[in-house]
């Protein structure tokens, strides 16, 4: 019985592993990003942190908005059923604009 086996150099068998390892790894680092899921975003002002000036000191949150809520705009979906929340967490493809009522305190 004769086998036949494929003859591979040393030499070539060490590079062709070598090429297969760089190509591995720079396949598994190349989309690789550091920290993806950080934004940095821009620090307070130094007021603010200190606490030396209140900036609403003075505002009285009994008091009512002067528009008497906040406008908004969507492209939720809107939900059917009355004791649920208004919008559901799909879109709704059509941009809806409306007034909220915003109660404070």
């Amino acid at each position: 019985m004769k086998h036949s086996y494929m003859y591979i150099p040393a030499s070539g068998f060490r590079l062709s592993i070598l090429i297969a390892a760089i190509v591995l790894v720079f396949g598994f680092t190349a989309c690789a990003r550091k920290n993806p899921y950080i934004i940095e975003l821009m620090p307070a002002p130094k007021v603010y942190i200190d606490n030396s000036i209140d900036p609403f000191a003075e505002i009285d949150l009994n008091v009512k908005a002067p528009c008497h809520g906040m406008l908004y705009a969507t492209d939720r979906k809107p939900n059917s059923e009355p004791d649920k929340p208004f919008y559901l967490n799909k879109r709704g493809f059509v941009l809806r604009l409306g007034v909220a009522k915003v109660e404070m305190g």
